[in-house]
């Protein structure tokens, strides 16, 4: 039996609807390549890569409002669990969009469709600029550092993102955050690449809740014509998941 080594066990939320997931993994089909990537936490080559912007860039205006509407509705499930109910105590909750250095710039693209559906608060984050007082952009506004950690201060933030692969961007979001005063609720991503993100995520007090994960895309497209060989890819990094110690990543993001 394996130990539980984590601080804590999260709530389980259930997956959307069948036909609802399936419109997000057809819509975000096109993000997915293959190639030697390399992530930011390790630099370890990874065969294929999930890149949003090609999703957004070649979908119509009606499949990217259904996945909008999906998108929304996977996080309501999450905020409205009875756990994250009783952590926010009636508290407003703020949307926070981590934009990690070279990521896609599709997750600021979101922003606006999905902080209008849930009628939100938000903020941009961007963990690895060098200065703290320009790595948090608050409501929108180019708020200046002071007023921003007042205005930050004592909020719960759900992160959102587009992919997660060792969790590190957000371990690092969740310490710049703690310096402004604020505290992560979860994360939320679009797809976890299953190669740790979860697991070390849980070791630093982060629930982490991906619409869809790698195995699931890769059952769904095994058959398909074309996708034999992204579905290798994929099932060959999943079998080399690892779970990391992002503890000083939080601690070296304040």
């Amino acid at each position: 039996m394996r130990e539980n080594i984590f601080k804590f066990e999260p709530p389980i939320i259930g997956a959307l609807p069948e036909q609802n997931l399936d419109q997000v993994i057809r819509f975000t089909r096109p993000a997915f390549g293959t190639s030697n990537w390399s992530t930011r936490a390790n630099a370890r080559p990874r065969s294929y890569y999930f890149n949003l912007d090609q999703a957004l860039g070649s979908s119509d205006g009606k499949e990217y409002g259904l996945f909008l509407d999906n998108f929304a509705r996977h996080i309501r499930s999450v905020i409205e669990h009875q756990y994250f109910v009783d952590v926010l105590s009636g508290q407003e909750l703020v949307l926070g969009y981590v934009c990690p250095a070279g990521a896609p710039a599709g997750i600021v693209q979101l922003r606006s469709g999905i902080s209008q559906r849930l009628k939100m608060a938000s903020v941009l984050i961007f963990p690895e600029k060098r200065l703290l007082r320009s790595r948090v952009i608050c409501d929108g506004n180019s708020t200046n550092f002071p007023e921003s950690v007042k205005w930050l201060s004592g909020r719960h933030v759900l992160l959102l993102t587009d992919a997660t692969t060792t969790g590190d961007s957000l371990a690092h979001t969740k310490g710049v955050l703690s310096a402004f005063g604020a505290s992560v609720l979860a994360a939320v991503a679009v797809y976890d690449r299953e190669e740790g993100a979860v697991d070390s995520l849980k070791r630093v007090d982060i629930a982490l809740y991906p619409v869809y994960r790698a195995t699931v895309f890769a059952a769904r497209r095994v058959g398909e014509a074309g996708d034999e060989h992204l579905v290798q890819k994929i099932q060959e990094c999943t079998k080399k998941e690892t779970i990391a110690d992002l503890s000083p990543a939080v601690s070296g993001a304040k």
